[in-house]
């Protein structure tokens, strides 16, 4: 079994002048193939991922495709956005043959000509890997979760806690959750709801009302074919 673990990582402000660009990403380190799962594996979503999947009795080969990080700014170029899914797309194909696939996302990035920058990304991971392999990503609690980004992804796995004091732990919970895909496929992919409702920010925090009344539905019931959100 060859599970691919990969990773793109930016907050976008959109009302920011500045453009984000392959410098940002390269200046922040990016990582490739082996590199990556070694100096990753015990931190971050990418650490949750790696120690995971190390425990599970199939011990699957762990394929590093890419890490892409870069400090909040503005707005992706369009060239940007370009090298960046080329980067995780080729490595991806390189990877194959894969029977799943992990990807630590943000849900928060913009680029030029691309506003949804998660939801293109994972329609070219589908692509390649084709309607059956799972796919799922981890996202920040307050994602952009798109229309697109669900119909391209099997569970979107969210952080629990602002501050986010439960990075690498959410990367353990997707691993948990692309175990039981493998184990018990689900045909839910595209059922869940992606409409627009901004909260206030200050009200994310893990213990404040509503959203601590919401996560702890959340964590009883985990997510099902008609929620594909954990």
């Amino acid at each position: 079994m060859r599970i691919a673990i990969g990773q793109l990582w930016q907050e976008t402000n959109t009302l920011n002048p500045l453009a984000t660009t392959r410098a940002d990403f390269e200046a922040f380190g990016v990582l490739r193939g082996a590199e990556l799962v070694a100096q990753m594996a015990e931190t971050n979503e990418l650490g949750g991922f790696i120690q995971s999947l190390r425990q599970w009795p199939e011990r699957p080969e762990i394929v590093g495709l890419v890490r892409l990080p870069a400090w909040p700014s503005g707005r992706a170029t369009a060239e940007t956005f370009e090298w960046l899914r080329d980067e995780l797309i080729n490595s991806l194909r390189a990877a194959l043959p894969v029977d799943g696939v992990l990807l630590a996302l943000h849900g928060a990035m913009a680029a030029a000509e691309h506003p949804d920058v998660e939801g293109d990304v994972l329609q070219a991971v589908r692509k390649v890997v084709g309607p059956k392999i799972p796919i799922v990503a981890t996202l920040d609690l307050h994602a952009n979760v798109t229309r697109r980004m669900i119909e391209h992804s099997d569970v979107l796995v969210l952080f629990h806690t602002a501050p986010h004091v439960d990075v690498f732990e959410t990367g353990q919970r997707g691993a948990a959750v692309l175990q039981r895909l493998l184990k018990a496929p689900t045909s839910g992919r595209g059922e869940g709801s992606a409409e627009p409702r901004p909260p206030q920010t200050l009200e994310l925090a893990e213990r404040s009302r509503p959203f601590a009344r919401f996560l702890a539905s959340c964590r009883r019931s985990g997510p099902t074919p008609k929620r594909p959100l954990a």
